[in-house]
């Protein structure tokens, strides 16, 4: 029989948790921060579903509504966005099965979930399907501790390997090459949007959800904050943060305000329904700039990366020249070390590192057997 307990946190924060045992092994929940009252709530729940979850009942459970109970489960103890990632990759892997006629949990087996690894590899990084396999390896452990299935069909995949490269960063020609692309051959907005992003650092979920009243034009600068009609939050606390803008992004923000702005919508850059955009820039639009211009391993989030390098770069090399402590502020970063990964350094910033070093020589005057001067 489950039961409630809760634990101090060093923020002096009270966390309830739900325990039960299977065998001889303690199993538990996180519940968060919230009342007693709804922990008590959360307890009745996770008891009625041990009740009646016998082997009968849950070896006819549909995929669908183990993922919708799975989620529901863990909603209190994560961030609005991880669900979303989680609801998102493990509807993926619904639709996938369904593809193959399998409807129910417990005909899911390893061969499924590895011709699911062989599909995604073709369309995804093997970062992002190495993600998949995880997100769908802990949804299957959650089946098997509430004996929804009797074994983890994730659990003997193996991960793919692969060779891991450095992120891309775009150089000062190939930047201006996507300026002048999207001013001559797509939409104006998407110049205006790709300015923003090369001079602002924005993630792009940022920058999709971001609102004209977090946008200050003549203070120059703008806020990143939770945004609950939209039921998004920051990446994480330091993610909420003041960014400053540059003159090229003010222009460019003026610009959409004349020419993009709905009305009875706060967007800064809205789909035509008046919600967030799925792709900031559009996918096939950015598909078609990449594959024209030859732009290997380009994503959006490369303008963030770039951002960051010219951020740090010396003035002399055409960079601002700023310290890591301002940059990683400036990119919401919890602690330099993450910021130190987004600065990408090239040979005329090693080289100028070296040259800027003071010269040594020997004086000829001075003897270095003389211990006596040297006292």
């Amino acid at each position: 029989m489950p039961w409630l307990g809760f634990r101090i946190g060093r923020d002096g924060k009270k966390r309830w948790y739900i325990y039960w045992k299977v065998g001889k092994k303690r199993r538990q929940r996180a519940l968060g921060q919230i009342s007693r009252r709804e922990a008590d709530k959360e307890l009745a729940k996770l008891v009625t579903e041990m009740d009646t979850s016998g082997p009968a009942v849950l070896s006819r459970m549909a995929i669908a509504r183990a993922v919708d109970r799975y989620l529901d489960g863990i909603r209190l103890a994560n961030r609005p966005a991880t669900l979303d990632t989680y609801r998102n990759r493990l509807c993926l892997f619904v639709d996938f099965c369904h593809g193959y006629g399998i409807t129910q949990l417990r005909q899911v087996t390893p061969d499924i979930v590895e011709e699911f690894k062989r599909a995604r590899l073709k369309v995804n990084h093997p970062t992002t399907v190495n993600s998949n396999l995880g997100i769908v390896g802990t949804f299957f452990a959650h089946a098997v501790r509430f004996r929804w299935v009797p074994d983890n069909p994730v659990r003997k995949i193996r991960t793919v390997k692969y060779a891991d490269s450095e992120p891309r960063v775009l150089t000062d020609e190939e930047t201006q090459s996507i300026l002048n692309y999207w001013h001559t051959h797509e939409k104006s907005m998407y110049f205006h949007v790709t300015r923003i992003l090369l001079f602002t650092g924005l993630r792009s979920g940022e920058l999709r959800h971001l609102t004209w009243n977090n946008v200050d034009l003549a203070g120059r600068s703008l806020r990143i904050t939770a945004q609950e009609n939209y039921g998004w939050v920051p990446k994480t606390r330091q993610s909420a943060r003041k960014v400053p803008l540059h003159e090229d992004a003010v222009e460019s923000f003026v610009w959409l305000r004349h020419n993009v702005q709905m009305v009875g919508c706060p967007l800064v850059v809205p789909s035509l329904s008046g919600r967030p955009k799925l792709h900031i820039l559009g996918a096939r639009a950015f598909e078609r700039m990449r594959r024209t211009l030859g732009l290997e391993g380009v994503t959006i989030h490369t303008f963030r990366h770039t951002f960051a390098s010219r951020l740090v770069r010396p003035r002399k090399l055409g960079g601002a020249g700023v310290n890591l402590v301002a940059a990683a502020k400036i990119l919401g970063h919890a602690n330099i070390r993450m910021t130190a990964r987004y600065v990408h350094p090239d040979w005329a910033d090693q080289q100028s590192g070296v040259n800027g070093l003071p010269g040594l020589g020997a004086d000829p005057k001075a003897d270095p057997l003389d211990v006596e001067g040297r006292a």
